[in-house]
């Protein structure tokens, strides 16, 4: 089939929601400047089998002007029509001529990598261009593709790129029927899910390091009061800080304030811990009428918020999203061990269970739902 024996010059691919905001005008201005289209609001018919009436329409158009929206690619069906118009570059070169509505190229690449490697024209430039643009491109004499493909030695070539379209239309639409598209509300649930389920992996590992049945409540001025008469004793000392995460532990306190992007020396009572609601539970262990170890804990009672800043499809069934936490140091816990006859030094250790401030989460679609495999610490 050459340029000249399509039916029609373009097939619109948009989302149902898209059409009264953009896709109707769009389609009668190009046919108003002559152009032949195939549009679901027109070629549609009751009763029509939508399947087959669209891969006609596929086939028997030369391009295929894409309509990308945060909707779109929340949607199977759009999703599928698109990977049948890369289907066909193939055999005829470039078919797909994207239009931007209501999204950015930067959240386009946030939302799907692969899709957003095409230059495109943004309605935000206005209709005027967006319809030049695509006039432009679709009746480019370059365009045209030459009808001497009845020649016979070009038959094995035409027949074998028939085979290549057919295997590369196949494994689109499985891939597309397999893995729909990751949306909103489920991202927003399978995160949500993760903060608890780290969360109660924190909350039991400060209980393995100072059992609350074994400390009492009290207040970030009885932490300040017994920290300055440590700090007062004369004695060699050595201070640790661990930071544990989900993904990892790190040591040193240089290490951790990388980590977290905050001074380990706010950490203190005299800041409130640098928490808004803070829990404070104290422990006094001593021996022969003097204290031996201190250990306090502080929890911190606000929830944690988050947000997304970049969500990337990194293969067919599985993406990566950036999240970034605000609130994220949930548990301080600390032991004071006081100097004695047999050990003279005295040692402060801080174990810090927090969510940093970026976090890089894998998910994958498995088993017919998306699911949290992997998160990744990256700042």
């Amino acid at each position: 089939m050459s340029a000249h024996h399509f039916k029609f010059d373009a097939f619109i691919s948009h989302a149902v929601e898209d059409k009264l905001a953009v896709a109707n005008e769009l389609c009668n201005r190009l046919e108003e400047a002559g152009l032949k289209l195939w549009y679901s609001g027109k070629e549609l018919k009751v009763g029509d089998q939508l399947e087959r009436s669209i891969e006609n329409g596929l086939q028997q158009s030369r391009y295929g002007i894409v309509i990308l929206s945060k909707t779109y690619l929340q949607k199977n069906w759009p999703r599928k029509e698109y990977y049948m118009l890369k289907s066909k570059e193939h055999a005829w070169g470039k078919v797909i001529l994207p239009v931007l509505y209501d999204i950015t190229i930067d959240e386009l690449q946030s939302l799907d990598i692969h899709i957003a490697d095409r230059w495109a024209v943004s309605v935000n430039a206005g209709m005027d261009v967006v319809v030049e643009k695509l006039l432009e491109e679709i009746r480019s004499p370059g365009r045209a593709i030459s009808n001497s493909s009845k020649a016979s030695w070009k038959k094995p070539l035409i027949i074998g790129s028939a085979v290549l379209i057919a295997l590369a239309l196949t494994l689109a639409l499985w891939r597309i029927m397999h893995q729909p598209a990751l949306g909103d509300e489920e991202l927003r649930t399978l995160i949500e899910a993760h903060i608890q389920e780290v969360s109660a992996g924190f909350q039991a590992r400060q209980d393995n390091m100072i059992p609350q049945t074994r400390v009492t409540a009290a207040t970030a001025s009885d932490v300040a009061m017994i920290l300055a008469s440590y700090q007062n004793m004369k004695s060699k000392y050595r201070n640790e800080f661990i930071l544990h995460t989900d993904a990892r532990t790190v040591r040193s306190k240089k290490r951790v304030q990388d980590s977290l992007d905050i001074d380990a020396d706010r950490l203190i009572p005299q800041n409130n811990f640098t928490f808004k609601s803070p829990a404070v539970y104290l422990r006094i262990d001593s021996a022969q009428n003097k204290i031996t170890k201190v250990s306090y804990i502080v929890e911190n009672k606000e929830p944690v918020s988050w947000q997304v800043i970049a969500r990337t499809r990194v293969e067919n069934d599985a993406c990566l999203v950036k999240v970034q936490y605000e609130n994220g140091i949930r548990h301080l816990v600390v032991m004071l061990l006081f100097p004695s006859e047999e050990n003279p030094l005295k040692k402060y250790q801080m174990n810090i269970m927090a969510f940093l401030p970026v976090e890089q989460i894998r998910l994958e679609y498995k088993s017919g739902k998306w699911r949290i495999t992997s998160p990744e610490a990256n700042r």
